[in-house]
């Protein structure tokens, strides 16, 4: 009968004993940040810092590379700055150990990291950065294709020859084709080199880019000229031109 309390107290020494790693192992938080460089999930290649956080009073922290220590701080922050450059392509495992101030010693969980060389670096660059611009251009092609078919047919604008526009936020520009000035449409896809729109007079699809008012206002007077008809060649009647022969014969030598 006094075997089984014994054996019940034995069994929660032990769980006790087997959870005390485990609520260390709480007190430390060991972070591992970019400071400048690259990095893609494991793969990490420029300056990079560790960092020790706790909620518990610490006295030391040494920080490691593949068990090594490379730097120990002894003072809040516990923080140190490393490039991966000093140290050989591959994978690596990155550790922190802890001293409380009541002499307690504290591991961190490791963090394995893959120090890339600067070809790899490129490498898993070009993986990000092109699939990211095929798909952007992709979808400009096709919110392109869209505004095309969905614009194509709409009625022109009926803005008289000279006449004064209003160009709104986008602002103005001048269609190169039939050289007449009017508003950037707020539907138009904005590009690097300015926004695919249409014309309202001609319909000429294209890429325009804003236009300074006084530009603007220059392509309305322009307008406004081509729009005046121009003064026709006065025919003298017969009757002026005997006047005109007459005229003339009066300074003839006879």
């Amino acid at each position: 009968m006094i075997r089984k309390p014994i054996l019940f107290l034995a069994l929660l020494l032990l769980l006790g004993l087997s959870a005390v790693p485990a609520f260390a192992q709480s007190e430390l938080t060991f972070t591992v940040h970019r400071d400048f460089g690259y990095g893609n999930g494991s793969q990490i290649r420029g300056n990079f810092s560790m960092q020790v956080t706790s909620p518990t009073a610490l006295k030391s922290v040494a920080f490691k590379i593949d068990g090594a220590v490379i730097q120990e701080v002894t003072a809040a922050p516990f923080k140190i700055s490393f490039t991966t450059s000093s140290y050989p392509d591959g994978w690596h495992e990155l550790t922190a150990t802890a001293v409380t101030a009541d002499g307690r010693t504290i591991d961190s969980s490791p963090k394995r990291f893959n120090f890339v060389s600067a070809a790899e670096q490129t490498t898993g660059m070009k993986n990000i950065i092109l699939p990211v611009l095929g798909a952007a251009l992709g979808l400009m092609v096709l919110m392109a294709a869209g505004q095309y078919f969905i614009f194509r047919g709409r009625r022109r604008a009926t803005v008289p020859l000279g006449a004064q526009r209003n160009y709104g936020i986008s602002g103005g520009t001048i269609c190169p084709r039939c050289e007449r000035p009017f508003p950037l449409h707020w539907w138009g896809l904005n590009l690097i080199g300015g926004k695919l729109d249409t014309c309202d007079h001609c319909g000429r699809w294209g890429i325009y880019h804003r236009r300074k008012p006084a530009e603007l206002a220059r392509a309305e007077a322009a307008e406004l000229e081509a729009a005046q008809p121009e003064t026709p060649i006065h025919e003298p009647t017969p009757e002026e031109k005997l006047k005109q022969q007459l005229e003339q014969s009066r300074y003839q030598d006879l």
